[in-house]
């Protein structure tokens, strides 16, 4: 009961710190969806909008009874349920981010926990509960595939010791349970989409045969050792190596070694295979943090044996391992309720602001995916369909490239950083309009850019929004004799609210307060 209570303390202080941003994903693959579902509007990005799609709608439905929820009751109520939601069990054993890779880290987790990790077996409802989590992890992240494909042919080969008998059982069952689950997952997308759609094998096509992946990053074949596993175990990376090559070679003492062992090969399995794959992220990961922390307090376990509470645990890690973990946590309160806070806060403050002034329209000069979107801004008069780079709400884009495009690709994005002083000139009306009209997107006027890149310019366009976000650091860039903050100052915008960011960003392009700026006609 101790370690529960610790357990709740840390999940629910970090659910109800957690207001900063980490990455794209935590927003528009599964609350911005959930949105659009209960609401009608929302921006779906490619993965959802191309043909065919490759994301489950089985994630964001998780978050629909609270968009459903808040649509339908009063602030009172809403209130009683942020009560609730930061103190749900569920949550607690998940973690205070909206990933589609937290809840296939909590589904392998559960799992696991029924799954035949000794060649002893597990009885059969066991095994089926085991089953029916694996298969819908493979529905949320469908690369969990690698890791139960791994166990699974582990597990026939020890029921192949007993005869034929068991093997057929344990396939049958899998067949059973996988036709069930993944049947399931078949009908809810293809109802989302309105057509037959089966998304893992949509996204193993796009992100493994097409290789669309690559063209959000590369990294060397040694990436998760050499950065991912370390920046994932932070200050215990060796005492946690060192437990887990002592679980590989059969050196542990656990009342289970082979089940210890086996968890052990497969996350080497698991890291192997995707250390093949070009493009890598420390959250494809998530899902074997879990069993290397396993094998990590096997390792520190096994220098006090005479451990039998946790505050005699905590007692007993080494000293160098206590002091790195208290260096800790200045770095974590930072970066869990600071760091790029703003780019979460500042669709609160642009919803109040629509309801004290007139914001005929607003235009996002940053990055890609840098803010949630309609999921947090929620202002109905803006609702429109893709592509977003044209209405009256718009950011600038960065789709995939096509099979046949090459490295040579740009997106918009791109085109628009490569030199954003020439961007505006070549893409925007020379006079604002005060009428703020929607912008137009895809018009094929001639612009300069690279000619080698040509060919991916798809001629954007816009109209002068009445708010532009952006970035400190792009007011800053000059070229041709000005600034971006020169131009738009003589375009008529003054600055009307600034937002506070990080103090440091890796991103050069993310760096500096966010600052909403309003033309004068509005």
């Amino acid at each position: 009961m101790h370690v529960l209570r610790i357990a709740a303390v840390r999940g629910t202080a970090a659910i109800a710190a957690a207001n900063t941003y980490f990455q794209p994903d935590e927003y528009w693959q599964s609350l911005e969806i959930a949105h659009r579902i209960v609401f009608g509007y929302g921006y779906r990005t490619w993965e959802w909008a191309r043909e065919p799609p490759i994301r489950s709608v089985i994630h964001p439905l998780l978050f629909v009874p609270v968009y459903l929820f808040a649509n339908v009751t009063p602030g009172g109520a809403q209130a009683v349920l942020i009560v609730l939601h930061t103190a749900s069990f569920y949550l607690l054993f998940t973690s205070s981010r909206t990933f589609s890779n937290t809840a296939e880290a909590a589904l392998v987790s559960i799992a696991l926990y029924f799954w035949p990790l000794t060649d002893r077996g597990v009885p059969r409802r066991r095994f089926l509960v085991a089953l029916a989590a694996a298969y819908t992890a493979v529905l949320v992240r469908p690369t969990s595939i690698v890791l139960w494909a791994f166990l699974g042919v582990w597990h026939l080969a020890d029921m192949s010791k007993r005869g034929a008998l068991p093997v057929l059982k344990a396939i049958t069952d899998a067949v059973l349970v996988g036709a069930v689950v993944l049947g399931v997952g078949l009908v809810a997308d293809s109802l989302y989409y309105g057509r037959l759609v089966f998304t893992p094998a949509t996204f193993f096509i796009e992100n493994v045969v097409h290789s669309v992946a690559i063209f959000y990053g590369t990294h060397p074949w040694h990436w998760y050792l050499s950065q991912g596993l370390p920046a994932m175990l932070t200050v215990a990376t060796p005492w946690v190596l060192a437990g887990w090559w002592n679980a590989l070679i059969g050196r542990i003492s656990a009342r289970d070694p082979g089940a210890v062992q086996r968890l052990a090969y497969t996350a080497l399995f698991v890291v192997a295979v995707f250390s093949l794959l070009s493009h890598k992220e420390f959250r494809f990961l998530q899902s074997v943090l879990p069993m290397l922390h396993v094998c990590g307090a096997i390792y520190l376990a096994s220098a006090a044996p005479s451990v039998t509470n946790w505050s005699a645990a905590s007692r007993s890690l080494p000293n160098p391992l206590r002091t790195l973990l208290l260096a800790q946590v200045p770095f974590l309160i930072y970066t869990l309720a600071f760091h790029s806070r703003g780019q979460v806060a500042i669709m609160g403050h642009l919803h109040d602001l629509a309801s004290q002034e007139r914001v005929h329209s607003i235009g996002f000069m940053m990055p890609c995916h840098s803010t949630p979107w309609q999921s947090h801004l929620h202002l109905p008069k803006f609702a429109s369909e893709e592509p977003t780079n044209s209405g009256r709400l718009w950011f600038v884009g960065c789709p995939p490239p096509q099979p046949n495009d090459g490295p040579m690709y740009w997106d918009q994005s791109d085109f628009f950083y490569h030199d954003p002083i020439t961007y505006i000139y070549d893409r925007f009306p020379h006079q604002v309009d005060p009428a703020f009209p929607p912008s137009p997107g895809e018009v094929k006027k001639a612009a300069r850019v690279p000619p080698e890149r040509a060919q991916f310019d798809l001629g954007w366009q816009h109209e002068w929004p009445s708010h532009l976000v952006v970035f400190d650091a792009l007011l800053h860039v000059k070229a041709h004799n000005t600034s971006v903050k020169d131009i738009l100052a003589e375009k008529g915008y003054t600055e009307r609210l600034r937002v506070w960011n990080s103090i440091f960003h890796p991103d050069q392009r993310r760096r500096g307060s966010i600052v909403v700026l309003r033309h004068s006609a509005a």
